[in-house]
């Protein structure tokens, strides 16, 4: 029997002698008649080999792989930003206390051991973490690029195109959807399809709740505007766009 961590594989070992093998269960093996095929299960997994020699009676041998879950984190693979800006890379885990976190390379981060540093680099930066568990020795990584613009694409501020302010939690508020490089705004504003303005704040953190007055607003499509400033060279930026609100 052996031990792996999770996304790990190991190499069967038989012995004795035989003339053919075969494999049970198939899955995950990658030979089912070889005699030393590489298995990599993704839960604990007892494997039977059948060996067969000339026309003698088969014999049979098992062995067991634990599989010890891993870590899993996640990050967005893109962030933008500008020259000097610091932006924050979060690792996303599971929040299991004790797991260890290097990032590398080291240049531009805070910190190198910490779940979530803050990355401040004038050219694009590629970083990886690999976070461990130590009391199984498993690991997991990831990557996320830190991309420095030179120029303010309009997809640095986004909406999404339908919310649902009906009081479960969820999609609730109308927010914008803006790149760690737009960090304020000068308006975000949303129209009726007659023109009547709705909703206007200059919070880029602020969103419209559904309501007109304090009383619900209709189901349908609206419009909003947004304008905020380009932070490398200071121009205009503007998005605009339809979003619908919907009411279950």
């Amino acid at each position: 029997d052996t031990t792996i961590c999770e996304g790990e594989a190991v190499q069967m070992e038989i012995t004795g002698m035989a003339d053919s093998y075969y494999w049970i269960p198939p899955r995950f093996v990658s030979d089912l008649t070889s005699p030393t095929p590489i298995v990599a299960p993704r839960k604990t997994t007892t494997y039977s080999v059948i060996g067969q020699m000339s026309t003698c009676i088969p014999d049979t041998a098992e062995v067991t792989v634990n599989v010890i879950p891993a870590p899993e984190i996640d990050m967005l693979e893109r962030r933008n930003s500008t020259p000097g800006q610091v932006v924050k890379l979060n690792a996303n885990y599971d929040g299991t206390p004790g797991y260890t976190f290097e990032w590398t390379p080291p240049f531009g981060l805070s910190c190198r051991s910490c779940a979530s540093p803050a990355a401040q680099v004038d050219t694009t930066t590629t970083y990886s973490v690999i976070v461990t568990d130590p009391e199984t020795g498993c690991t997991d990584t990831a990557q996320t690029t830190v991309e420095i613009l030179v120029a303010c694409p309009p997809e640095l501020v986004n909406m999404p195109n339908i919310f649902t302010p009906n009081g479960d939690g969820v999609n609730d508020i109308l927010r914008i959807v803006a790149s760690p490089a737009i960090e304020t705004i000068k308006s975000f504003q949303i129209y009726d399809r007659w023109g009547a303005l709705v909703f206007a704040t200059n919070d880029i953190n602020a969103g419209w709740d559904g309501r007109l007055r304090g009383v619900p607003a209709h189901a349908g499509v609206y419009v909003y505007l947004i304008e905020a400033e380009c932070p490398i060279d200071g121009l205009p930026l503007f998005r605009s766009g339809d979003v619908t609100l919907i009411r279950n």
